[in-house]
């Protein structure tokens, strides 16, 4: 005969497996004790605290968003750390996501501290916003930022700690645009410290397709900025690209183009290219290029970080060591192995009591990092970064 026992009971017995599955035991075992019902409002009113511990889960989200109907009612921003620094030294990405179009616009930070100057660029380059929704970080919700906000009548909107979900659009939209950064940097073959123009891309391309959530299937920056857009300027990222040399940049018989890598399109204009030179280290912008698609620029894509170094050393007993160093030298074994050298010339000048100013008048060697010198275009970074 089956056993009898009560609904707590078999509740405990099979680790507060759920009751739907515990009243069919009897259907599929053998010997299966008979659980006696309790009575219904006694079930509905009974909580286990054991499941609750245990089970304890995130309340679902309903999918019952409310999408504004015109640009600018709302902004959802939201910062990302990515752990390869730029080749420009940038560390932090920040999109901005209008809520009716979903257009997206990048920033590069090198700290988080500068997010606030990001946001008041948007505000009075792009659009002044109704409303901005962030995830609730100290650096966009306070000091700066807070001020600005009060000073325009900006409300702010933010989600809860630990649940990201509630600034999901921002958060769908990063994951989005990583997606695209490496893609581009691994068709192109350019190392992950180019991500920084890769991004700059992949939100210039993502503003320009179609979304299934718009009217009519209408890209974002068509119902941003109220009109359509061409293309047909739009190249491979990361190609070896051509660029014309102007007359007062070269001689009679000095090459008309220069060899540089193409690595984004200019969003403030027509059809501009943003090309880089990495020996020169520096950005040009021009339509007259002429772009090799099927070309990778392996060879122009050495890190700028690199420095070359010629080492000569006053002291004969480090010449062995020294020149096992490679010539491509990190800037910290330079100056501790120049400290050491300094260090051992010092003690032997002291040990031969030398005067002080013929130590002075010596002329020493010293090692020098032979570093590309570093030009910048201004309007650019005010553009792009």
């Amino acid at each position: 005969m089956a056993e009898v026992i009560s609904e707590e009971l078999a509740h405990k017995h099979f680790l507060h497996y759920h009751d739907a599955a515990v009243d069919r035991l009897s259907e599929v075992c053998r010997n299966a004790p008979v659980v006696k019902k309790g009575k219904k409002n006694e079930r509905e009113q009974r909580k286990c605290a054991v499941c609750v511990q245990a089970k304890m889960k995130i309340r679902p989200y309903l999918n019952n968003a409310f999408r504004h109907s015109s640009p600018g009612d709302l902004v959802h921003v939201d910062l990302a750390q990515i752990k390869q620094l730029s080749e420009r030294g940038f560390k932090y990405l920040m999109v901005m996501v209008d809520d009716h179009s979903r257009y997206v616009q990048a920033y590069f930070l090198k700290k988080k501290s500068i997010a606030p100057k990001a946001f008041m660029h948007y505000c009075t380059a792009i659009r002044m916003p109704k409303a901005v929704r962030t995830d609730g970080g100290a650096e966009l919700i306070a000091g700066t930022w807070k001020a600005f906000c009060e000073q325009h009548q900006i409300r702010q909107e933010q989600s809860l700690p630990h649940h990201q979900s509630q600034n999901g659009v921002a958060e769908r939209t990063i994951g989005a645009i990583c997606q695209l950064t490496r893609a581009a940097l691994f068709q192109s073959g350019l190392p992950s410290f180019y991500w920084c123009f890769a991004a700059k891309t992949a939100t210039y391309i993502k503003n320009r397709m179609p979304t299934k959530r718009n009217p009519s299937e209408k890209t974002p920056f068509e119902l941003f900025w109220g009109y359509p857009l061409c293309i047909r300027h739009i190249r491979t990222f990361g190609a070896r690209a051509y660029v014309r040399q102007r007359k007062d940049q070269r001689g009679k018989l000095d090459p008309r183009a220069k060899l540089g890598i193409l690595v984004g399109f200019d969003p403030n204009t027509k059809d501009g290219y943003v090309m880089w030179f990495p020996d020169d280290r520096q950005f040009v912008i021009s339509r007259d290029v002429e772009v090799d698609e099927h070309v990778r620029p392996s060879h122009l894509t050495s890190r700028p970080t690199t420095i070359k170094t010629t080492i000569v050393p006053s002291n004969p007993k480090m010449i062995d060591s020294i020149k096992k160093m490679s010539v491509s030298t990190n800037t910290a074994k330079i100056k501790s192995l120049t400290a050491l050298h300094c260090a051992k010339d010092r003690q032997q000048h002291h040990q031969y009591r030398r005067p002080l100013k013929m130590l002075q008048m010596q002329k020493k060697p010293s090692l020098i990092p032979m570093e590309v010198p570093l030009t910048t275009i201004e309007s650019f970074e005010r553009k792009w970064g």
